[in-house]
């Protein structure tokens, strides 16, 4: 009786360790460049605290996406200066974030909209691949 209940415990650890694993792939293995573009790669960095708000992507001006809590988007685009706007959704007195970035043709520039701690206020900016797409660490170790 004592192994079956071991066994039965083994097995539901098992299917706790495997549900819990992340089999979704990076958003930047999926990334390809079109010929003669370059890509402006947005990530916002899943955060609880800020996920109600809704925020709105424009680039130069144009609006591109609705830019959801732990999203990413990719925009190919002609090399160039870009202007980037994420305002907030809301009709009075919207924050709205601003960074200009030079875009090179067959290069991706990442930018990352999220806090940099628990009590941060929210930011944009560009940032390294790695900083862009997976969580990091002065984030994670606020919690």
């Amino acid at each position: 009786m004592k192994l079956f209940k071991i066994s039965i415990l083994l097995l539901l650890i098992s299917f706790f360790i495997i549900g819990c694993s992340d089999k979704t792939p990076s958003p930047i293995s999926s990334i390809s460049i079109k010929e003669g573009k370059g890509v402006i790669f947005i990530y916002r960095h899943k955060n609880d605290i800020w996920a109600h708000k809704r925020y709105l992507i424009y680039i130069n001006n144009n609006y591109e996406d609705m830019l959801m809590n732990g999203k990413s988007y990719v925009f190919n685009k002609p090399a160039g200066k870009y202007k980037i706007e994420i305002k907030e959704d809301v009709e009075i007195n919207p924050e709205v974030f601003t960074l200009t970035t030079k875009l090179k043709e067959g290069k991706i520039n990442y930018i990352r909209f999220a806090t940099d701690s628990i009590d941060g206020y929210l930011n944009l900016k560009e940032v390294i691949k790695a900083k862009a797409v997976y969580e990091d660490d002065k984030y994670k170790n606020m919690y």
